[in-house]
């Protein structure tokens, strides 16, 4: 007598949905996203707009994200945050125009 398994087949999917953030800062600084499980940096351009094209998350939604940059003269802007977003594999977000805060500094008491 001969026992025999039935064929059992196992699949997985990846969820390999983006989120894709653009918006402006100042000008050449380099911008930090920042979330639970997210990090990412980029450099702003010499119209001051960034761009993060791709930022990953394998769960359901996307944590609150804050964005901040930092200018060549090392100042730093406020912080911009966007609430949590769903996370569908099959549409990919995009989010923007965020406008970050200017970075300002006094000399001189002017």
């Amino acid at each position: 007598m001969f026992i025999t398994a039935p064929d059992i087949s196992v699949t997985a999917t990846i969820r390999k949905s983006y989120l894709s953030i653009f918006g402006f800062g100042p000008v050449n600084s380099e911008v930090n996203l920042k979330g639970r499980g997210i990090s990412e940096k980029t450099i702003s351009d010499e119209n001051g707009l960034f761009r993060f094209g791709a930022v990953y998350n394998f769960t359901y939604i996307y944590p609150e994200l804050c964005i901040q940059a930092v200018d060549v003269e090392k100042r730093v802007t406020q912080p911009t945050c966007i609430p949590p977003l769903p996370n569908d594999s099959l549409i990919p977000l995009e989010v923007g125009p965020i406008l970050l805060s200017p970075t300002l500094s006094l000399s001189e008491n002017k």
